[in-house]
């Protein structure tokens, strides 16, 4: 997270059905839309602080839904994670705004969340069989 008193935002990369699900519930956040947006810089992103774009899904929902928080601390950021997960009954990968992927385009930001949710969903799997 980038300093103390900055305002909450929440990178969201997911269907707009599921943003809208989201965007009563936190009121006190700002919800980005990043559909569209994956090759900008995510510090760019965040100091637009755009509101949530109507965003048009043709071929259906995406597997994967993506929030990444900005400005949250521990308590509120998990309160944030389990309203997400109760209210859209989706799949989601979580993270937090870092110094490291501040810098990072978007779509770099999805790879790597991407690749270690897949790491840990076959390391639970593992531990499980």
């Amino acid at each position: 997270m980038i300093e103390a008193g900055h305002k909450r935002s929440i990178l969201l990369y997911c269907d707009g059905s599921a943003i809208d699900k989201l965007q009563d519930l936190f009121t006190e956040a700002s919800m980005i839309n990043c559909k569209g947006r994956e090759k900008e810089i995510v510090k760019e992103i965040l100091e637009k602080g755009e509101g949530v774009r109507e965003e048009k899904i043709i071929n259906g929902e995406d597997e994967l839904c993506y929030a990444v928080f900005d400005g949250f601390d521990d308590k509120s950021l998990g309160n944030a994670i389990k309203t997400i997960r109760q209210y859209t009954g989706r799949e989601w990968v979580f993270a937090t705004i870092t110094e490291t992927n501040l810098s990072w385009r978007m779509n770099e930001l999805l790879i790597e969340l991407t690749e270690e949710h897949n790491y840990f969903r076959k390391a639970r799997q593992k531990k499980v069989e």
